[in-house]
């Protein structure tokens, strides 16, 4: 995501790299003003934060189906993935129980071709994105986590309505953050190198996730291009910008809310967020 603070940049490319692109920006600009109008500031308090979080997501196979044998060009490409993760400090027991039983997924490269930013009119596109049911669903996931919004917004100096509109755009307010395995979908793209070397160093930042224990195996799920958790970072921009807000030890952009709205607020502040500045404008 590639937005400026205070004040928007117009016609920003906000690469998956962070959270959303192109025309998801004015998207989320309308469901954060639109939870805005629903739940005022006023209603809000400091005095803590809120422990909310989702539950985890349901444990999925790491294959689905039956178990196909890896060709030898994946196996030597999983083993070029090994070497380049070991020198960054992946153990031989996180790769292998990252790699078990993992082949390329046929769905994902035809999902490169399909995605509704570049595909649907935009008037189209918005209205889907800011339906009614989006916008009930935020006036209560918000008002649970009230507290924690706003004292995020207060530590980072982020608008509230950007961190909610974000939280809404991507997975409506932590529903669904996507059922793929990151690890499958990203070797997947890294084999077939889609987007040049990016998928798979992609790939190898997601293994040092697993290794640091921010999450489990069976629960690093996300997009099919590898965006996890509840406002979609890519690997690389949870290694950079994803925080522990809540003081457990761990980075949990799934379950916890206040992680990851914290995590987006603190991308927003790295990238230019200015206090006080308009947002949303040329």
């Amino acid at each position: 995501m590639e937005v400026s603070g205070g004040r928007a940049r117009r016609g920003a490319r906000m690469d998956r790299g962070g959270l959303a692109v192109g025309l998801r920006f004015p998207a989320l600009l309308l469901i954060g003003l639109g939870q805005a109008s629903c739940s005022s500031v006023a209603d809000l308090t400091t005095s803590s934060i809120t422990p909310i979080s989702t539950s985890a997501p349901a444990p999925r196979s790491i294959a689905e189906g039956p178990v196909q044998k890896p060709s030898s060009d994946f196996v030597a490409f999983t083993e070029d993935v090994w070497q380049r993760a070991k020198a960054q400090g992946v153990s031989r027991r996180t790769f292998e129980r990252a790699f078990a039983g993992v082949t390329p997924d046929p769905k994902v490269i035809a999902l490169t071709k399909k995605q509704s930013e570049f595909v649907k009119p935009i008037w189209d596109y918005l209205a889907s994105a800011v339906s009614e049911q989006r916008l009930q669903r935020g006036t209560a996931a918000i008002a649970d986590a009230a507290p924690t919004i706003t004292k995020v917004a207060q530590v980072y100096g982020v608008d509230r309505r950007a961190i909610v509109g974000v939280w809404g755009m991507e997975t409506n307010f932590g529903s669904n953050m996507g059922n793929n395995d990151v690890i499958r979908a990203l070797a997947t793209l890294a084999y077939e190198n889609y987007r040049g070397d990016y998928f798979r160093k992609e790939l190898v930042t997601a293994l040092r996730i697993l290794e640091e224990g921010h999450i489990d195996r069976e629960h690093m799920i996300g997009s099919w291009a590898g965006a996890m958790g509840q406002t979609q970072f890519m690997p690389s921009s949870f290694m950079s910008y994803a925080v522990d807000f809540t003081g457990d030890g761990r980075r949990d952009i799934w379950t916890s809310a206040p992680d990851a709205l914290a995590s987006t607020a603190n991308y927003l502040k790295k990238h230019g967020w200015q206090t006080g500045l308009p947002w949303g404008s040329k």
